[in-house]
């Protein structure tokens, strides 16, 4: 399969009757949001128009104390959404759909390569719009087809010593996509699918500004009592970087007891981004893309056992990833392709329900190297658990997440010690329409640091009012 590229937003969809919601919020560190939205319509027409807008003053993205030439200050950012989304029937079986986004984001952020009092600002503004639409065709079958175009402006603004520095660039994407799916026999369902990408950038110190891709794909899978299968096949043409096809192929098998096996096996295949081969970072006085960059290609392997039953699921799966001309960033955050680089490791997966409580966890084992050096791959973490408790009551819950991750190496031979991280969280229905919730995040406020010389998320308290009408 095919992954990296151009991200779809699907907003939630407008329904039969009227409903509405709203809920504001305010935090320490001043944060405060705000968001709303309001649907309805009939059987034959349908609409959900959703609004938002959050600020912060956040703190200093970077630790002046292991990066003294970062600015101490505080990053905060400012955004505001809105999303349109309108469903018609236009006659039985057939639905015409349409999708309107917009999203404005200003933020602060620190940068490592600078003095104590510069300044970084970035702003992004993004937009677009799509149609959609469903077909029933036959008993079993149906046409699925959506067709969009999106812009994303980006504006980054760093004030120095010497000066204030702008750079900026739009990228436009365009999509036109048909999916066929059916069933033609029992048990059996199968679906075939085109789709074209196309993207564009007016950036002018990009060496190349347009790139597009067509796909075919086509997917089988049968379910029955005995377990399932799934076959998948897609075969991706780029403009700059050939082509490539890949597919996936896995099973279930319903040993009895509660006990199935899985396990699969898939490729990939990653091209590069516009970003990754050609940003323009100069003005702030670094490199932060490659221009010689190659795709990411892959095979993975999972096998794995699971019990469960209506209340209870554990799952242990045992992993096997082989990269060539994997994609990751250097010590100096330059993405550069590593010849070969593989990932083995295992994951224990983990719900259960028990009365009022619902508990939920996980465990990875894993051992990312580059196969040349035998090194750890940079910033990957060997061991990474969560788990997750929850007593829910009829007007109320509350629960709390713990969440740990191991060490891992970074710049400078630097190795990054574990942490661990508790966060609680609360909701009281007061009221049939209204809601109190609060969260508490890194409750011990302990310092830890994601990668190094960046800081993590402080310890924070976040509450919130909500309200609902109808559904």
């Amino acid at each position: 399969t095919a992954t990296g590229g151009v991200i779809h937003v699907f907003p939630r969809r407008g329904t039969e009757g009227t409903s509405a919601q709203a809920r504001v919020g305010l935090a320490s560190r001043a944060p405060r949001w705000a968001n709303a939205s309001i649907a309805g319509g009939s059987e034959t027409l349908r609409g959900r128009l959703t609004l938002g807008a959050e600020r912060s003053d956040g703190y200093s993205a970077i630790d002046p104390t292991s990066r003294p030439l970062a600015n101490p200050d505080d990053d905060g950012n400012h955004r505001r959404n809105a999303a349109l989304a309108v469903d018609a029937t236009v006659a039985k079986g057939h639905t015409l759909g349409l999708d309107l986004r917009v999203l404005s984001d200003r933020v602060d952020y620190d940068s490592e390569f600078a003095a104590p009092a510069d300044v970084h600002h970035g702003y992004v503004l993004q937009h677009g719009a799509a149609l959609r639409g469903r077909h029933e065709l036959s008993a079993g079958w149906s046409l699925d087809w959506r067709a969009g175009e999106a812009e994303e402006r980006r504006r980054n603004t760093a004030v120095t010593a010497m000066g204030e520095s702008i750079t900026s660039n739009v990228v436009h994407s365009r999509i036109a996509a048909v999916d066929l799916n059916g069933s033609p026999v029992a048990d059996w369902a199968v679906q075939f699918g085109a789709e074209r990408v196309s993207q564009s950038t007016d950036g002018t110190s990009y060496t190349q500004t347009r790139r597009s891709t067509n796909v075919l794909r086509a997917g089988l899978s049968h379910d029955a009592a005995w377990g399932s299968l799934q076959a998948n096949v897609r075969h991706d043409d780029t403009s700059d970087f050939g082509s490539a096809t890949t597919g996936l192929l896995g099973g279930l098998w319903r040993i009895g007891g509660g006990f199935s096996a899985i396990a699969n096996v898939s490729t990939s295949f990653t091209p590069p981004t516009f970003d990754f081969l050609y940003y323009d970072c100069l003005p702030f006085g670094f490199v932060c893309s490659n221009p010689n960059l190659v795709p990411e290609r892959a095979r993975n392997r999972e096998i794995g056992l699971q019990w469960g039953d209506d209340d209870t699921l554990v799952r242990l799966t045992a992993f096997a990833a082989r990269y060539r001309d994997k994609i990751a960033n250097d010590a100096n955050f330059i993405p550069q392709n590593l010849a070969r680089a593989r990932n083995d490791g295992a994951e224990l997966t983990g719900r259960a329900r028990l009365g009022a409580w619902r508990l939920s966890g996980e465990a990875v084992l894993h051992d990312p190297v580059d196969e040349a050096t035998g090194a750890r791959l940079l910033r990957r973490a060997g061991k990474q658990m969560s788990l997750r408790a929850d007593y829910i009551a009829p007007t109320w819950s509350i629960g709390g997440t713990l969440r740990h991750v191991g060490e891992r190496p970074d710049v400078g031979n630097v190795v990054l010690p574990s942490y661990t991280l508790l966060d609680l969280g609360a909701r009281w229905r007061f009221a049939p329409q209204w809601e109190l919730q609060a969260t508490l995040d890194n409750v011990f406020d302990r310092a830890y640091q994601p990668t190094a010389g960046y800081n993590g998320r402080q310890r924070g308290l976040f509450v919130s009012v909500g309200w609902h009408m109808g559904r």
